[in-house]
């Protein structure tokens, strides 16, 4: 959330919105991490910084997807592999009807490293071709699941067994 609004108040959220939609990709999603706290708004009103993601939205038809925590934000990653995956909605009444495999998040941090990086691990190994192995050699060669977003399809080849198709697969589920 902070650098949201840093980015807004530097003129820098514009440069970016236009880059991004530049790339003519069929669905930009951006992914606002962070609560909003009165203490990071800078002289905002709430009410102007959500015109401001409003505007993101419906201007620039930029999907906003706000996340709370960095877990969140994994989770709404695995989310969107998933949905990728599958190529239909989750639209249900009735959260027994999805397959659960995000609920629980608790019991999933519980059983495994109570660090982000198994998590992002998780995330990684579900975009199909990739594999564990290949997420985490991915993982280890650049850090996060953020950092990987920010490579070009020619930098993730550099880990063994990742070729430009996989990469442009990896690069277009975590776009």
């Amino acid at each position: 959330m902070k650098d949201l609004i840093s980015s807004i108040l530097n003129g820098r959220l514009e440069s970016q919105l236009k880059k991004l939609v530049a790339q003519k990709t069929p669905a930009r999603k951006i992914i606002i991490e962070g609560p909003i706290k009165n203490t990071d708004l800078k002289g905002f009103s709430t009410d102007k910084l959500r015109l401001c993601i409003l505007t993101i939205h419906m201007k620039w038809q930029i999907q906003v997807i706000m996340s709370q925590s960095l877990a969140d934000t994994v989770n709404w990653i695995h989310l969107l592999v998933e949905f990728r995956k599958n190529r239909q909605p989750v639209i249900c009444p009735n959260y027994r009807s999805v397959s659960r495999p995000f609920v629980g998040l608790g019991r999933f941090r519980r059983q495994h490293d109570s660090g982000p990086l198994p998590l992002q691990m998780k995330a990684l190994a579900r975009i199909p071709g990739l594999g564990q192995a290949k997420a985490s050699s991915l993982l280890e060669l650049f850090g996060s699941i953020h950092q990987i977003r920010t490579r070009r399809i020619r930098d993730l080849p550099q880990v063994e067994g990742i070729g430009t198709k996989l990469a442009e697969r990896i690069l277009g589920y975590l776009e």
